[in-house]
């Protein structure tokens, strides 16, 4: 259910890159925030992997995905790649607080939680028989 609605709460104002991010690709730019979310709702590890051998996403950097205890790798944010995702993609373990490390960023990350947060709740209102998004554990550390 989570991960069906995660598109609802991205918006330009939250990517790491808005000038690329658009309407019909809401999640382009949002790897990390979406993982530390996910990481916080879910636990597990936060993976990383760079693109810096893909020349037209060298401006970008890193691809952030998630990794359950069950070992199970949750790209929660594979569709902003398109039909073009970026393989082979070797991931190495990161960590929530690297991730959130950078200001920019973990402001990004405070408004994403907090959209979520929202969402949830008007979701429950709306149809409180129905499964509901998952809350968080836990504050960020900042």
């Amino acid at each position: 259910m989570f991960l069906a609605h995660i598109g609802e709460i991205c918006t330009k104002e939250t990517s790491a890159d808005p000038d690329g991010w658009t309407p019909e690709n809401p999640l382009w730019g949002h790897c990390a925030i979406v993982a530390a979310l996910i990481h916080e709702i879910y636990g597990g590890d936060i993976v990383r992997a760079s693109l810096l051998h893909i020349p037209c996403l060298v401006h970008v950097r890193s691809h952030y995905a998630n990794k359950l205890q069950s070992g199970a790798l949750i790209d929660a944010t594979a569709a902003q790649f398109g039909d073009k995702y970026p393989v082979p993609l070797v991931f190495v373990v990161s960590s929530y607080e690297h991730v959130l490390d950078n200001t920019q960023t973990f402001a990004r990350y405070r408004t994403l939680r907090r959209r979520h947060l929202n969402l949830t709740v008007r979701l429950s209102e709306k149809e409180p028989h129905k499964e509901k998004l998952p809350i968080p554990r836990r504050n960020p550390k900042k």
